[in-house]
């Protein structure tokens, strides 16, 4: 059975904090949703809509949308002439890590000045119960996405959603998602962070933010030159440049690293070519055994 390409746009309703790793007392965040943190929000709210005589199946549902979807990342958007448009980072010679609307020939933003337009620090500090007054060295600030742009009166501009795309294998998991109106996600949800809503429904698509894609194989393939989430590349690869990171987290009671322990290619990463890419359960790229596309094959 083949894939299904679509697009959903998730509306900022709380601050979202996607967390790294933090530098000194800031705790800093990512500035898009990786695909991990969007399947553990979208597994909690399919358990709880579905679940039955007070026994919910995290794993059960968790697996099934391991194996007939593959989420991608998200990304800022800003609502332009009626769509929202999605920030897209790119690393570029010269220049470092940038952000570019995409569809637009409008100039782009570097690293410093977008996390300036989108970011807000939230401080916060630990309690010593014996003394009622805050802990030693406790004292911290939190980066978290805001649910406005920062304009030069402050946050004061239109509102921020996170864009992107889902495949699907089968039209009920398209209801099943549709179903979904809101999700928590990220972390410090508990302390009222995190909150999403969609926008409409989920919208068929034939490209991934313009790239061609490749639909009926055993999972989906992206044609592209610059990267849309964390890529593993093969040894034959050796033409990205950009970012590395280890990418971990926890699957139900047990911390996972995935399939790879070596670093991976960070999203806006771009090779001088454009190459193919597996769009693996995880939401995590890997370059294909024939990974260089060429340029006049046809895609779905």
């Amino acid at each position: 059975m083949s894939w299904a390409l679509y697009r959903w746009t998730w509306r900022v309703r709380a601050p979202l904090y996607l967390g790294r790793p933090p530098a000194g007392s800031l705790n800093r965040t990512r500035l898009f949703v990786p695909a991990r943190a969007m399947w553990g929000a979208l597994t909690a709210e399919l358990t709880r809509h579905e679940a039955k005589d007070g026994a919910p199946k995290y794993e059960d549902i968790g697996g099934t949308l391991r194996d007939r979807a593959r989420i991608g990342y998200l990304f800022p958007a800003e609502y332009i002439e009626g769509k929202w448009r999605a920030w897209l980072p790119e690393y570029r010679g010269g220049n470092g890590l940038v952000w570019k609307h995409e569809d637009t020939r409008k100039s782009h933003l570097s690293d410093r000045s977008f996390r300036h337009r989108i970011l807000d620090a939230r401080p916060g500090t630990s309690i010593d119960p014996r003394v009622d007054a805050a802990e030693d060295g406790s004292l911290r600030e939190t980066e978290c996405i805001q649910t406005r742009w920062r304009g030069a009166d402050g946050f004061t501009a239109p509102g921020v959603a996170m864009t992107g795309y889902v495949f699907l294998r089968e039209d009920t998991l398209r209801h099943r998602m549709d179903s979904i109106r809101q999700v928590f996600v990220g972390g410090d949800t508990r302390y009222g962070l995190g909150l999403m809503e969609r926008e409409g429904k989920l919208v068929p698509d034939e490209r991934f933010f313009g790239d061609c894609v490749e639909l009926d194989g055993d999972s989906p393939i992206v044609a592209t030159s610059v990267l849309r989430a964390h890529a593993a590349v093969g040894e034959s690869e050796s033409s990205l440049s950009g970012a590395r990171e280890r990418v971990v987290g926890w699957d139900g009671n047990r911390l996972d690293a995935g399939e790879r322990e070596e670093p991976l290619w960070a999203p806006g990463s771009k090779s001088t070519s454009r190459l193919r890419w597996h769009v693996l359960d995880r939401g995590t790229w890997a370059g294909t055994s024939e990974s260089r596309a060429p340029p006049t094959a046809r895609y779905g």
